[in-house]
């Protein structure tokens, strides 16, 4: 199967791989019809990834073996019943070494807590970025996601799309035709999911905050072919997600869900500034440390490609491409793909600076040659922020 890597919606023919695995699951339907007390339920969780598209041939750490690479690596349950773990995973190399995962920091659960502003959360971490960059590193291709991006002065790491097979039914039928060899891999996701992390040095001395976003697909019907569009942004997905994190530096399942549940709440604070119907720029209602933070998630949220940063001189440099000039069959998840090298509409360059104004920050758009710009274009991206900041 074609995945086209920025996002975009992808049309491909029903192939006889389709066909086939709908062949099976209609016989699985006269199945359940005929044992009506055998019910075929969807299990009851959140995450469960089996392997990237278009894998390569990938090299296995010093301290992995061959088998537990060709495993199947699931992120661990609710409940887990006698099922392989990436939280009893990251205890085994605990016991063994004392510290998680490609870290010098040992895993005390009480140096990872987690916050949360709106449907946003975010961990803050007692220990430096780059003790943490290896660690997050290793978490998601444990997983089994392939790495798009690694930058670690940036402090961005982002994910290749990984089928989530979470919603996948199962029951009776599937685990009878799944010891077919082979079988299994006709059943597939009708989603897609990839992630973005960025590593900020933390408000605290000698922390990091972890922020974490994610990216949708999900495969509809469109005539004789399937098409891949957006799915909403799921808060509740990156919240397992950070969940599944804080587990991996040596938090217990239940500790993990009751920091989670206990997340500090914080409120919401941005204000946009108009002449009457139109933005003429943006205020976000904290101190500049904060708002760079916050500033820096929302362009990851709404789909910007960040060229460069300088904190010092409050200014993001970002990729953008002009919503007017894609095209009008595209769906939404395409016009925001920002980050895309392969659409032919155009795509400039930006800057985002902020200003600290006292217990407050001034956010403005700049153009390639650093002036401020006040037309359609810097009002969208205004607007963009600002629903992302409110």
């Amino acid at each position: 199967m074609q995945i086209n890597p920025e996002g975009e919606s992808v049309d491909h023919p029903i192939t006889s791989h389709t066909v086939l695995r709908g062949l099976l699951l209609a016989v699985a339907a006269l199945a359940v019809a005929a044992c009506a007390s055998r019910d075929i339920k969807i299990q009851d969780k959140k995450i469960e990834y089996q392997q990237a598209y278009e894998v390569p041939q990938l090299e296995i750490p010093p301290d992995l073996s061959a088998n537990s690479m060709d495993d199947r690596m699931v992120v661990p349950d609710i409940n887990p019943r006698d099922t392989a773990t990436y939280s009893a995973y990251a205890g085994e190399r605990q016991q063994g070494n004392g510290r998680p995962v490609g870290s010098g920091v040992l895993p005390d659960i009480e140096n990872v807590r987690m916050e949360r502003r709106g449907d946003m959360r975010w961990l803050v971490i007692r220990a430096d970025p780059a003790e943490v960059w290896g660690p997050t590193r290793d978490f998601f291709i444990t997983l089994g996601f392939l790495l798009t991006r690694e930058d670690p002065t940036l402090g961005i790491l982002e994910t290749d799309w990984l089928e989530n097979r979470a919603a996948i039914p199962k029951g009776a039928i599937r685990d009878f035709l799944t010891t077919i060899p082979g079988v299994d891999e006709l059943y597939s996701s009708d989603t897609l999911d990839r992630y973005r992390v960025r590593l900020e040095k933390g408000a605290e001395p000698g922390t990091t905050e972890l922020y974490l976003t994610m990216r949708g697909l999900e495969q509809v019907a469109k005539g004789s072919e399937f098409v891949w569009q957006a799915r909403p942004t799921d808060p509740e997905l990156e919240a397992e997600m950070l969940t599944r994190i804080m587990m991996s530096w040596g938090a217990t399942e239940d500790r993990a869900r009751q920091k989670l549940t206990a997340a500090t709440v914080r409120p919401d604070r941005a204000r946009l500034l108009a002449s009457g119907s139109t933005p003429t720029g943006l205020v976000v209602l904290e101190d500049f440390s904060r708002a760079w933070r916050r500033t820096g998630v929302a362009l990851d949220r709404i789909g910007f490609a960040v060229e460069d940063q300088d904190r010092a001189g409050g200014l993001y440099r970002v990729r953008y491409q002009d919503l007017e000039k894609s095209r009008k069959d595209e769906g939404w998840f395409s016009k925001l793909a920002f980050w895309s090298d392969d659409d032919q509409t155009e795509v400039r360059s930006y800057g985002i600076r902020l200003s600290a104004d006292g217990a407050e920050t001034q956010v403005a758009v700049l153009d390639e040659k650093g002036a401020e710009i006040q037309n359609q274009t810097s009002q969208t991206i205004l607007k963009l922020l600002y629903e992302e900041l409110k």
